[in-house]
């Protein structure tokens, strides 16, 4: 999602290759996955056909409003946190942890106490010109 000027204040490499935009008061505005094609086990590719052995790009996101914890997958994966096969790899910022496989190949990202952590949007200042890339 692109934003509009003045809302990203900082942005921070909380882990190597996961930049994360926040706002002044440290919410978070948006994730940039670098090197992605290397980091995740998916393609993108204009199909949702296997391609190499590897499914297609996919964001789902799951929130688990009685943990106040929301998942962003990466793939059509979506394994449980507690799933045997994966793994939770922490970052700099305690709100936020990549879900690997067994191979570390990123199938998420994990962002905990989410109501707070997450910037909220609010739109009675901001110009029409949000959209998502």
């Amino acid at each position: 999602m692109k934003t509009f000027p003045g809302l990203i204040f900082e942005s921070d490499s909380v882990a190597p290759g996961l930049l994360v935009d926040y706002t002044v008061d440290k919410k978070i505005v948006s994730f940039d996955i670098q090197g992605a094609s290397k980091r995740l086990h998916c393609h993108f590719w204009d199909t949702s056909e296997m391609v190499d052995d590897k499914p297609s790009w996919t964001l789902t996101r799951l929130y688990d409003a009685r943990g106040d914890q929301l998942v962003v997958y990466l793939t059509t994966s979506t394994p449980g946190l507690d799933d045997m096969d994966t793994k939770l790899l922490a970052t700099d910022d305690p709100r936020i942890s990549v879900l690997t496989d067994v191979h570390g190949s990123w199938q998420g990202v994990v962002v905990y106490e989410a109501t707070k952590a997450i910037a909220q949007p609010t739109f009675e200042n901001a110009p029409q010109a949000i959209w998502w890339r």
